[in-house]
């Protein structure tokens, strides 16, 4: 088990095309204890591990920016047009699971403390969009609170949304 729950965690990751550096960086991601787990093997894994019973954490790190094809959603965040996965919606309702959001604060040099929230306990009574949103905002507010932390430069805004698609209001439904 990892060394910060008594649960067996995956982490989702998209493999690099370079295997050295995929290697890499699966290592690293495995280091501390998580089975890293491509994204295309998700579903399937986590249907493994509840079929044997087993109390599994996803960690999924959701504020990537998908690749158009994957992308069918769309909200405004961070007051800009913002393309969306829906995988971690998708995964809960399959396996109704609840869905956390985890914050990671640093009290000082070091150290960190993590605090889950509670996002939804029973996803396949929640409608469409409405976890992914829930999880926009609470990585909104974050990013607001400690915006020294948020990785900026991974080209989040890269894409347009495409005309047909329609963007998705956080605020008013």
């Amino acid at each position: 088990f990892p060394l910060w729950s008594e649960y067996r965690t995956l982490a989702t990751y998209k493999p690099l095309n370079n295997k050295h550096f995929n290697k890499r960086m699966q290592e690293g991601r495995e280091r501390f204890g998580i089975e890293a787990v491509p994204m295309k093997h998700t579903i399937k894994r986590m249907l493994e591990c509840t079929k044997n019973g087993k109390p599994t954490l996803l960690a999924l790190i959701a504020d990537q920016a998908p690749t158009q094809s994957e992308t069918d959603f769309w909200v405004n965040f961070l007051n800009h047009e913002t393309g969306i996965f829906l995988g971690p919606e998708k995964i809960s309702k399959k396996i109704d699971s609840p869905v956390l959001f985890l914050r990671i604060d640093k009290p000082k040099r070091g150290y960190y403390s993590l605090t889950s929230s509670i996002i939804c306990e029973n996803p396949k009574d929640t409608n469409p969009g409405e976890i992914t949103k829930a999880h926009v905002r609470m990585l909104e507010q974050l990013i607001k609170e400690q915006p020294e932390y948020w990785l900026w430069s991974h080209r989040r805004w890269k894409r347009s949304r495409p005309a047909q698609t329609p963007l998705h209001s956080l605020y008013h439904e």
